[in-house]
């Protein structure tokens, strides 16, 4: 997204540290049986495997498109945000997330977007460094709204930790002062593929990374 994709990489890092910190005291009690040695038959036969089932390759999580809000609408809170974990939910507060980016840039209203953000995520932190800067010089941001066209995820550790792949767009944007002035331009609309740690900890869902690059400009 841009504020110039601030806070690259984190995804994979946080997600990766996460995995090896809950499963590494499980690993020690693994063991694996030598596989018996295999006597070749005379003549071989061949063997009919019939192809595998489409019950048996699980379906990524999908949501239908979420249209951009226009300047200055609040994202409907959803449901998942009060709602036990699931990939479902993890999903739509992701979704719910990117919307509230634009609204604070908009509005200079950070709050919602504050309570979800984790105290180590680097995106949400630079993202409420740059509300506070255009609060400090009187300037909101005009456009920007981003709109949800895919979203999958996978539950990296059950009812409390998940990966969060979305595709969005991101309408052109520019920053005007109290004056009406336009003092930064970005004209061009733009598609980003957005990685997300969404994390449920002490009854609550937090956002703890954020990685996005362009795809399209």
């Amino acid at each position: 997204m841009s504020n110039r994709a601030r806070g690259h990489g984190q995804l994979r890092i946080a997600v990766m540290s996460l995995v090896v910190t809950l499963t590494a005291p499980f690993l020690g009690a693994c063991t694996v049986d030598p596989a018996p040695p295999s006597t070749p038959d005379a003549s071989p036969t061949a063997t009919h495997r019939p192809p595998p089932s489409a019950s048996s390759t699980p379906s990524p999580t999908t949501q239908s498109l979420t249209a951009p809000l226009p300047d200055g609408e609040k994202p409907t809170r959803p449901t998942a945000v009060d709602s036990p974990p699931t990939l479902e939910g993890a999903t739509a507060v992701a979704t719910y997330f990117v919307q509230l980016f634009p609204y604070a840039m908009q509005t200079n209203d950070v709050a919602d977007f504050a309570a979800l953000s984790h105290p180590d995520c680097a995106f949400c932190s630079s993202t409420q460094a740059d509300v506070a800067g255009q609060v400090e010089r009187r300037e909101h941001t005009v456009g920007g709204g981003i709109g949800v066209t895919a979203a999958r995820g996978t539950e990296v550790v059950p009812g409390r930790h998940f990966a969060i792949y979305l595709t969005i767009d991101e309408a052109p944007s520019h920053s005007e002062n109290e004056f009406g002035m336009r003092v930064d331009d970005n004209p061009d609309a733009q598609t980003f593929a957005v990685e997300m740690a969404v994390v449920f900890d002490d009854d609550r869902w937090l956002v703890r990374a954020v990685s996005s690059e362009a795809t399209s400009a």
